[in-house]
């Protein structure tokens, strides 16, 4: 599997939206649609991003340039891909608003585009022959930049189709709502919207580059003159390559510190100091655990546990080394956390919550080490998490998420220490994780597997900081990149007929005061 990717190398606030009192807050957008041109309905994909100057703030005005942002999807070497994407600010409303403005922003892309997709995909096969001749890389190019070109063109338009039957009037109905700067004009809504393709293609032409400067709309007279962003983009596409093969035996790790939750409710613990070591226990250090619905590493020796009612409870195990039955709590911590549709956690007194509608919702506590209540959060920092099979996190913001086709995908959450809308990602990093019945994180890249006939998986992903490592192309314009893998190590069996099964995070960010 291959990815397409939208760079957008400069971003430059020409003229911001925003009236005198305000700066602007400015929000990315993207939906993608992956169509495999096989009858059925496009994989799609939704990233929202918080755009930041070149000092690092969330707030801009007139002639700041832009961070540079790299998204991506998912793609194979035969699909038609599109992304949609636009730019609106929010800085006529409180902060802790905006995430949840800008996804609900991202979500209305989706739906509006879902609605005229049939037409753009009769839109793109209508240009196909532009990009299926294949004279010479250079000629190859040359005909790319000008399909490109007169493709923007009809599917500019029916994007704002979109915008005007669907997006607009959201964008409204979403700046009412949170629009609360009493005394000052609303000045939120769209500054840009656009939409870039990736045809099928092939390793001599992956990439094209463009340069616009856009007007965007300003209904409010006391906001000021109409904004004009412009911004240069990069599109590039990684061809497909064979990812997920596990090349050698590992090195030993850090010791695994393993909790088995029997039907009964009785708590096992297990450790392993490399996967060549023999297993210390099973040593029995707690019982009453069956009434739980969730239960989560913290962070280094602290682990939480979601009751029925929904109370977060916190444990601390100081018995964590040598399986004595030494722990701290239950204490209390939260309430109301039985309605996500999954909780996991980013290690460090982080917690992601996934609600019905796919949202996700970063949570963390301060104090997580000592069981005290400092939260902050909840600040939602991404949408379409639903639909995955499973989530976790080995700690640091590098999240995995399993689709149903057991397809592993791999994000980075640079702002998980703030809750920051800051992503790398996705990239898919390997295959046939559908097999397992429990996929538990244990930090450093280290992922133990546990498969329904109860052998025991141990795995190293060796590019978890970076997803993939990039290797020296053959071909001038093409790339090879793949994920590398250590393993797989059977490392138990009988691991089977239980409720639940965790491993101890590492800490990896010292703890504010």
């Amino acid at each position: 599997m291959g990815r397409c990717i939208l760079h957008f190398d400069r971003i430059q606030i020409q003229n911001k939206k925003s009236d005198s009192d305000h700066s602007d807050n400015d929000w990315l957008s993207i939906a993608w649609f992956v169509d495999h041109r096989d009858g059925k309905p496009p994989d799609t994909y939704q990233q929202t991003v918080s755009l930041l100057n070149l000092a690092g703030s969330p707030v801009l005005n007139t002639g700041d340039v832009i961070q540079p942002v790299e998204q991506s999807a998912p793609c194979a070497d035969g699909d038609i891909v599109t992304a949609y994407y636009a730019i609106t600010n929010w800085g006529s409303s409180d902060w802790d608003k905006q995430a949840r403005a800008a996804s609900e922003v991202t979500q209305a892309l989706a739906r509006g585009v879902a609605d005229i997709y049939l037409q753009v995909a009769e839109v793109v096969l209508q240009y196909l022959p532009f990009f299926t001749s294949n004279p010479g890389a250079v000629a190859v190019g040359d005909v790319m930049a000008r399909a490109l070109d007169k493709l923007h063109v009809p599917l500019l338009d029916l994007l704002d189709t979109a915008f005007e039957k669907v997006i607009t009037p959201a964008l409204g109905a979403i700046a009412d709502e949170i629009s609360n700067l009493l005394g000052h004009p609303n000045c939120n809504g769209e500054v840009m919207h656009d939409v870039a393709v990736f045809v099928p293609t092939t390793a001599d032409f992956t990439r094209s580059s463009s340069s616009r400067t856009y007007e965007g709309p300003q209904g409010n007279s006391y906001c000021g003159e109409p904004p004009h962003t412009q911004i240069d983009l990069t599109n590039n596409r990684d061809l497909d390559v064979f990812i997920g093969t596990f090349a050698h035996t590992p090195v030993p790790a850090h010791p695994l510190w393993l909790y088995l939750v029997q039907n009964n409710g009785n708590v096992l613990w297990y450790r392993q100091d490399t996967t060549s070591s023999a297993w210390q226990g099973p040593k029995k250090v707690g019982n009453g655990w069956q009434v739980y619905q969730q239960i989560l590493p913290a962070g280094g020796d602290s682990i939480y546990a979601i009751a029925p009612d929904g109370t977060l409870k916190w444990y601390r195990h100081d018995g964590f080394n040598d399986g004595s039955n030494n722990w701290r709590g239950p204490v209390d911590v939260g309430s109301g956390w039985q309605s996500f549709l999954r909780v996991f956690s980013g290690s460090d007194g982080v917690l992601y919550a996934i609600q019905p509608d796919g949202t996700l919702l970063w949570y963390r506590n301060f104090t997580y080490t000592s069981g005290g209540e400092s939260w902050s959060g909840p600040i939602a920092v991404g949408s379409g998490w639903a639909g995955f099979r499973s989530v976790f996190s080995i700690g640091n913001g590098f999240i995995y998420a399993i689709r149903p086709d057991g397809t592993l995908l791999w994000y980075h959450h640079k702002g998980f220490t703030t809750g920051a809308v800051s992503w790398d990602g996705p990239k898919t990093v390997g295959s046939g994780w559908n097999v397992f019945r429990d996929v538990v994180p244990v930090g450093e890249g280290v992922i133990v597997a546990a498969r329904r006939d109860g052998n025991l998986f141990w795995y190293r992903h060796t590019d978890y900081e970076t997803g993939v490592t990039a290797k020296p192309a053959k071909k001038k314009l093409a790339s090879s990149v793949s994920a590398t893998w250590e393993g797989p190590v059977q490392i138990g069996q009988g691991w089977q007929g239980y409720l639940a099964l965790i491993a101890l995070l590492p800490a990896t960010v010292a703890i504010p005061a």
